[in-house]
Order: structure tokens, then C-alpha cells, then sequence
């Protein structure tokens, strides 16, 4: 036995083969603990979706006797958009029935998959839809209140516009690299033992 076969024989005593239902618990794990995390996220942000539509509803009732149509009609957008975006952030996160555990791996696997493909969807495609959206609906709000100001509603929606596109791009980096180190991975593991299991 030369150096080489020893060394390959050591490898082999320290670094025991992985099962197929080994890693499945692992990839497993790892899901559960980051849909509790998407879970959390998701309850702090509809507490605040809540509490903003809340006051949205205020101003609205407190001012729609004064204001245009511009008014009504930006208030009844910026509640719809914070309504369905909150309906579509919770499309990302697994119900109890998807982790159970007796469900059978490849469900699982694909649902999970599903699952958190969508959350990349989600951050690609429809938060800045919605960033957009939000931006349209304010400009046409600040028209309504500043129609009589020119250099004011300039001002305004600028400086909106300005926040929201900031504000985004850093949100869309800090969450791409979050799901970059955490979510695709993942997939691909998943993908890897649903592809040798079928």
C-alpha cells in the first residue's frame, strides 16, 4: 500500500457517505428554519401594512371632502397595491400541510422548490412593479394637494420618486444577496436529490 491508497483509505473512515433520507432531513431543516424566517418577516411587515392602510383610511376620511378625484383615486391605489402585495409576500411562505413530515419526499421537495422560486419571483419581478405602482400612485396624491403649487409638487414627487428608486435598490441588493447565499443553494440541492431520486 503506498502513500496515496493510505490517504484515500483515511478519507474514505473520516468522511462517511451522506443518505439520500440523511440529506433530505438536512435540506429539510434548513427549509423549516428559513420559512420561519420568511414567516417573521412576513408578520412584521402585514402588522405594518396594516397599520398603514389604517392611516391611509384616516386621511382619506379626514380630507376627501376637500380633495379631487385625484385624491380618491391615489388613496384607493396605494390600498389596493399594499393589499395585494401582502397577499403575494405570503404566497412565499409554506403552510402546515407542506411540512409535515410524513408527506412523501418528492412533494415535498417540489413544493418547497415551488415555494422558494416564488420568493426570487417575488424580488425580481414584483417589487419593483409594485416600488413603480406606489411612486404613480403618490405623484397623482401629491397632484390633488398641490395642483394650486407647481414648484411644490415638483418638489414632491421628485423627491418621492428619489426615496422609492434608493430605497428599492438597496432592498432588491440586500434581499439578492440574502436569497444568493441562502435560497438558491438550497434549490439546487433540493433539485439535485429530486432529480437522483426520480
Amino acid at each position: 500500500m503506498n502513500l496515496d491508497e493510505i490517504k484515500q483509505d483515511w478519507q474514505k473512515k473520516q468522511a462517511p457517505e451522506i443518505t439520500e433520507q440523511e440529506q433530505s432531513d438536512n435540506l429539510f431543516q434548513q427549509y423549516i428554519k428559513l420559512n420561519k424566517s420568511m414567516v417573521r418577516t412576513n408578520l412584521f411587515m402585514s402588522i405594518s401594512m396594516v397599520l398603514t392602510m389604517l392611516f391611509i383610511a384616516w386621511v382619506w376620511w379626514t380630507y376627501q371632502a376637500k380633495q379631487g378625484w385625484a385624491f380618491d383615486g391615489s388613496i384607493l391605489c396605494i390600498e389596493v397595491l399594499i393589499f395585494i402585495m401582502t397577499v403575494i409576500a405570503w404566497t412565499r411562505v409554506a403552510d402546515e400541510h407542506q411540512l409535515k413530515v410524513d408527506n412523501n419526499t418528492i412533494s415535498f421537495l417540489k413544493a418547497a422548490i415551488l415555494k422558494l422560486k416564488r420568493s426570487i419571483w417575488i424580488t425580481k419581478k414584483v417589487i419593483p412593479v409594485y416600488a413603480v405602482l406606489l411612486n404613480l400612485s403618490l405623484i397623482l396624491y401629491f397632484y390633488d394637494l398641490m395642483i394650486s403649487k407647481p414648484s411644490w409638487f415638483i418638489w414632491a414627487s421628485v423627491g418621492t420618486t428619489l426615496y422609492i428608486v434608493i430605497a428599492s435598490i438597496l432592498g432588491y441588493r440586500r434581499h439578492r444577496k440574502k436569497q444568493k447565499r441562502e435560497v438558491e443553494p438550497l434549490i439546487a440541492d433540493m433539485q439535485a436529490v429530486l432529480d437522483r431520486i426520480n
